[in-house]
């Protein structure tokens, strides 16, 4: 967003719950056009009451980029959770971000040898199955998670 060049201040205001996660709960159908136009005048709205400008430029930019990135590259039923048990609910938007970081975190170097990375992705690996290895035979309880705070949908 800052890219785009909107403000820190509306970027947060966009950020919190309620207001830009909203598109996340709503019924999918009503994503497009009616739920970016109630999150676009939700922050206006805020800004106007917070007495900071709004970028009306940046907006549109990011609103164009939302629709082509997440309505047509990745469809509204692919990031909604709508309707969804929120106990099957993925965490990140990418399933590779917990390991990324416990990658990253292992090797010391920025630039590792192919020997130092191999062996760090072997011990990573080894970890893993085995952490599986002891949930599944009751030897380990799974890591818990806390609740997801998702915003009470809108009817639009």
């Amino acid at each position: 967003m800052m890219k785009l060049r909107i403000r820190p201040q509306e970027i947060s205001i966009a950020m919190e719950v309620g207001v830009l996660d909203m598109l996340t709960v709503i019924v999918p159908a009503h994503v497009d056009p009616h739920g970016i136009n109630y999150v676009s005048e939700l922050i206006m709205s805020r800004c106007r009451t917070e007495e900071i400008e709004y970028s009306a430029v940046g907006w549109d930019r990011f609103w164009k980029y939302f629709r082509r990135t997440w309505i047509n590259i990745f469809p509204v039923d692919v990031w909604n959770v709508y309707g969804i048990d929120l106990g099957v609910v993925s965490r990140t938007n990418n399933p590779m971000e917990r390991f990324n970081r416990e990658l990253n975190a292992a090797i010391a170097a920025p630039h590792p040898s192919i020997p130092a990375f191999v062996s760090t992705i072997d011990t990573l690996s080894r970890r893993y199955v085995q952490q599986l290895g002891d949930i599944s035979n009751r030897r380990a309880v799974a890591p818990g998670h806390g609740e997801i705070e998702l915003p009470v949908a809108v009817d639009l």
